[in-house]
């Protein structure tokens, strides 16, 4: 009994292996897949990718880079960027993406980010995108443990508010796939008030889409501490 137990073990692990082989020379004869991956799953949050490189390296702990990427809604015609990145590093997990094709985020870097928010007195914003059929805004199914945010600064323009500007030095988030965000280690400047902020939003899509959500954030400037 112990002998044939080993042996379906064997057998299996051996059909993992040759699928994985399998998989991995399939990858070779179309490097492009990655980039096909990433830009159809941002497709179908309703934005539209673009970049100078795109490279991949494909070890055991596999990871991409992408440099000078823009990104802005494919749901509106002559839509203005959203985002600007001087360069995007991700790391993701090799077995989901070589036995499903999938891309499976594990940690990412952002560094030297512009973000511009925007949003008209009708309420209507860049950053959301219209319910469409084939796109909208969804619940992205991955998570991402320690992220960093190196750099980033977030233009927003409103009726209320114009021109201001949010500088984050630095940050360390993670996203949970119960769509809970983490932040840690925050600090930067808003207009011209240093600050440090740490917290949690229970959901980034209703935050995001301005439905109901618990945002418990601790904002602490030079003089006083905030909390949200």
């Amino acid at each position: 009994m112990k002998l044939k137990k080993r042996f379906l073990i064997f057998l299996a692990i051996l059909l993992l292996v040759l699928s994985a082989r399998f998989l991995w020379l399939s990858l070779q004869s179309d490097a492009n897949l990655p980039q096909r991956l990433v830009k159809e799953q941002l497709w179908k949050q309703g934005f539209s990718l673009g970049y100078k490189s795109f490279d991949v390296d494909f070890s055991l702990f596999p990871s991409i880079e992408i440099t000078e990427a823009t990104l802005k809604r494919n749901d509106v015609e002559n839509a203005s960027t959203l985002a600007e990145v001087d360069r995007l590093y991700i790391d993701f997990e090799l077995l989901p993406f070589l036995l499903r094709g999938k891309l499976s985020l594990d940690e990412l870097e952002v560094e030297k980010a512009n973000i511009y928010i925007e949003r008209d007195v009708n309420g209507t914003n860049n950053w959301f995108p219209q319910k469409q059929e084939g796109t909208g805004f969804k619940k992205p199914r991955f998570q991402l443990k320690a992220s960093q945010l190196k750099d980033v600064r977030v233009f927003y323009s409103g009726p209320t508010f114009v021109n201001q500007k949010l500088q984050i030095k630095k940050a360390e988030i993670s996203y949970d796939k119960k769509d809970k965000l983490l932040i840690e280690n925050a600090s930067g400047k808003l207009q011209k008030e240093v600050f440090e902020m740490e917290g949690d939003v229970s959901s980034l899509i209703g935050f995001l889409s301005g439905k109901g959500t618990s945002l418990n954030v601790s904002i602490k400037l030079p003089e006083k501490n905030t909390e949200l």
